[in-house]
């Protein structure tokens, strides 16, 4: 069944559940497709409507929108979408919606009703609004009712100031000041059209009003129309050449317009006139981040914001602010802010769920760009950041679907298909890992971590020649790249050319002195070579580096035993090293399993070692032990019986014989003995398995 198919028969179950009442699993239908296909606009639709219907009404705008945009030539789709804007009190948009969709031939009794809702909604919020005595007091006089709507825009409070202008612009509809003030305000609620419609109308009236040309400048500079901008700001001055916020629209057009130094010339001026004024202190952070001060920009981020906390743009700005100086927990305290006021700001959800991911909070990651996906599944940043955090978590299925996600919306993220190779690499996908990673470098040569992981690919399926090659591009590109040196030391290793191999691990490790693999991989081929004491350092000072690291600790054992053998005194060295070991480390399980394992032959101490292990384990752990991924790809499909009987014995338990007997029948699947990994070097374990 080929694609679309499979999204017809997912959205006919969709509208059958949905139709049926079944709304939890409609819901999950519908969220489905979307997943595979994020602009479907059916989709968007029937989930739009869903949502509604469980008075989620901020999400199904939303997805009632991206249908609108995807299809417009669907009638109910425009229904739909203005019916929303009704039940949440957009009004004025809901008009503009409506007369666009009235000019495109949209009729009919459902478009009859919204008109009707429209007024009724209108003659509603005036009889509210002449029922409360202190809005109809404010009222009383044109500069009263002014002062007080503009007091409630400064403050942030956007909705009641909206409800008060529009009695205003019902009452004074000429009056430039009102006009002006109103497009400020829907301006900064992003209703563009609606603000330039005001505008134009009055400008007709009163063309030499500043406060009018003004705020049309503001328009066009978030037009980016610069040279409109700065004609209009620059007229408005001349006729009010001691207007601070005529002064202020006109440094942002000179700011936008490559004069950066006039611009603060003049916003100097302005805050010697105006000390509190936010906005100014606002602009020049954003100058200031142009020139690259990003110390005065924090500061003037800052002093903003202690003016007017509701400047959400602004304390967006200051968290990147703080990141820029590895305060990265200030960033993730002003993003949370803004979240707190924007509870749909999918721009700060993003950079949330990277700053929770970087101070490895990775739940709170995953939930923060959840909730992104669920607002704007169309986004390719939200799924590459959850892709990332998922594939830390190591739920690599999920992150295979979500970097999928992002590259069905955008083809040429090289990253992602760099990350996919990871991903496909650790699954034991080899082939497809190659094809990932030479993506991602055809997308992007310089792309350094690319190389990197295509020659670890290449590695794993024995291409050892091909191998060094990637991993040679790699250090060309970035001669500080440590791991690429390691990972080419172990090519070499395998190689059999030893000395190539330790002269890669030793430029790693000088290039970054805290990588613990370097000295393991360097320890391991002195160990090979018999040069003891030289590998008893290398793992020791991998341990002091990494504590966890499992390998280096095996490999440790495997060096001790052969240290003894040898006749080096191992006993003072390990209590030497025992010294050196934080008690984090020392009540963790590793060092004692060493102990034991090096005592497991000696009857009058080997119960102490037995236990002292046995304690240092937790009594319950939800850690999985499985095979590596085998390292040849299956070309052929592998044929499972229906039922499968299996036989697991363990070495030493004289079941060999019967392993033997039954090992020809296709029905019992008979698996290799099970050996503790503590008795065998890595690459002996791996050579076993394989």
């Amino acid at each position: 069944m080929d694609h679309n198919s499979k999204i017809v028969q997912k959205l006919q179950r969709a509208i059958k559940s949905h139709q049926c009442g079944e709304t939890t699993e409609a819901e999950k239908i519908y969220r489905e497709i979307l997943t595979i296909e994020p602009k479907h606009p059916d989709s968007n639709h029937n989930l739009g409507v869903l949502l509604k219907q469980k008075s989620q009404l901020e999400p199904a705008l939303v997805f009632l929108k991206t249908a609108l945009e995807t299809n417009p030539n669907q009638g109910q789709f425009w229904v739909s979408y203005i019916d929303i804007l009704i039940h949440l009190g957009q009004l004025d948009r809901a008009r503009i919606v409506l007369a666009q969709g009235q000019s495109k031939g949209l009729k009919g009794e459902a478009v009859d009703r919204l008109i009707s809702q429209i007024k009724t909604k209108s003659d509603e919020r005036l009889q509210v609004l002449r029922n409360d005595k202190n809005h109809q007091n404010a009222l009383n006089s044109l500069s009263r009712g002014l002062k007080s709507a503009i007091k409630l825009r400064e403050a942030g409070a956007f909705h009641d100031s909206f409800l008060l202008f529009e009695e205003l612009t019902l009452q004074y509809p000429d009056d430039s000041g009102v006009v002006a003030n109103y497009a400020h305000l829907l301006l900064l609620e992003n209703k563009d059209d609606l603000a330039y419609e005001r505008l134009s109308k009055a400008l007709v009236n009163d063309s030499d009003s500043a406060l009018l040309l003004c705020n049309l400048a503001r328009f066009y500079l978030k037009k980016e129309k610069t040279k409109k901008a700065l004609l209009l700001a620059s007229r408005a001055l001349k006729l009010e050449p001691k207007n601070v916020e005529v002064s202020l629209v006109l440094a942002s057009a000179l700011a936008a317009s490559g004069q950066s130094k006039k611009s603060l010339e003049l916003i100097e001026g302005i805050l010697k006139a105006k000390a509190d004024y936010a906005e100014a202190y606002a602009t020049r952070a954003l100058l200031n981040v142009e020139m690259r001060d990003f110390k005065a920009a924090l500061e003037d981020c800052e002093q903003a914001l202690s003016i007017k906390p509701h400047l959400t743009q602004f304390r967006v700005l200051s968290s990147k602010l703080y990141f820029h100086q590895k305060n990265i927990f200030k960033s993730i305290e002003s993003l949370e802010q803004v979240l707190d006021v924007e509870t749909d700001n999918v721009g700060a959800m993003i950079d949330l769920g990277e700053y929770y991911r970087l101070v490895n909070d990775h739940e709170k990651a995953v939930f923060i760009l959840g909730r992104a996906i669920e607002i704007a599944p169309e986004i390719d940043a939200i799924w590459v950041n959850y892709g990332t955090v998922l594939q830390h978590l190591e739920r690599s299925d999920e992150a295979i679907i979500a970097y999928q996600r992002a590259l069905s919306i955008n083809s040429n993220i090289a990253e992602v298909h760099s990350n996919l190779g990871v991903l496909y690499t650790s699954l034991g996908q080899l082939v497809f890992a190659v094809k990932c990673c030479e993506r991602a470098i055809e997308i992007k040569p310089s792309l350094v971590e690319a190389h990197c992981n295509l020659g670890i690919a290449l590695k794993d399926l024995g291409r050892l020649d091909e191998a060094a090659i990637s991993f040679k591009q790699a250090v060309k590109i970035n001669p500080n790249y440590a791991k690429a040196y390691s990972n080419l030391g172990i090519v070499y290793k395998d190689l059999g050319q030893f000395d190539e191999a330790v002269l890669n691990y030793k430029k790693a490790i000088n290039i970054d002195p805290s990588y613990a693999k370097g000295y393991n991989n360097i320890a391991v081929i002195y160990k090979e070579r018999g040069q003891l004491e030289e590998a008893l350092k290398g793992f020791k000072k991998a341990l002091e580096l990494a504590p966890d690291f499992t390998e280096a600790w095996s490999n440790l054992f495997f060096a001790v035993k052969a240290a003894e053998s040898s006749g080096v005194a191992t006993g003072i060295w390990l209590a030497s090293f025992e010294k050196k070991l934080t008690q984090g480390v020392l009540d963790k399980p590793y060092f004692a399993m060493l102990n034991f394992s090096l005592n497991a032959f000696k009857p009058y101490v080997v119960d102490s070692y037995f236990y002292t292990a046995i304690k240092a384990f937790p009594p319950k752990t939800d850690e999985e032990i499985s095979n590596p991924s085998p390292t040849h790809q299956c070309k052929e499909p592998v044929l499972i019986p229906e039922k499968i009987v299996a036989l697991l014995h363990l070495g030493r338990s004289e079941t060999k014989l019967l392993h033997s007997l039954i090992d020809s029948h296709r029905e019992i699947s008979t698996l290799p003995s099970i050996y503790f990994s503590e008795y065998y070097h890595a690459d002996v374990w791996e050579k076993l398995i394989v």
